[in-house]
């Protein structure tokens, strides 16, 4: 029981650590929607082998993408990013 304590002292109660990692977060996302202007990694014809050339993905990349395309437009999500 000590060892679970000391363990969850150390790594999670931090309220000032996990600020920091929100904030880096953020900084991460507000970047990602600056190069790649947030949507447009969604809407490329990721099938096309020179499209995964010129991203530089791998297969498993590419096959993360398309998923990803499909499941946004399965959800709908499509018209709230394009905003």
């Amino acid at each position: 029981m000590l060892i679970c304590f000391t363990i969850l002292q150390t790594r999670y109660s931090s309220h000032e650590r996990m600020e920091e990692l929100f904030h880096s977060a953020q900084i991460i996302l507000a970047y990602f929607h600056y190069a790649c202007k947030g949507f447009a990694p969604l809407q490329v014809d990721w099938t096309k082998e020179e499209s995964a050339k010129f991203a530089k993905l791998d297969d498993e990349e590419v096959s993360y993408m398309i998923r990803t395309q499909a499941r946004i437009r399965e959800k709908g999500m499509i018209s709230q990013l394009l905003r």
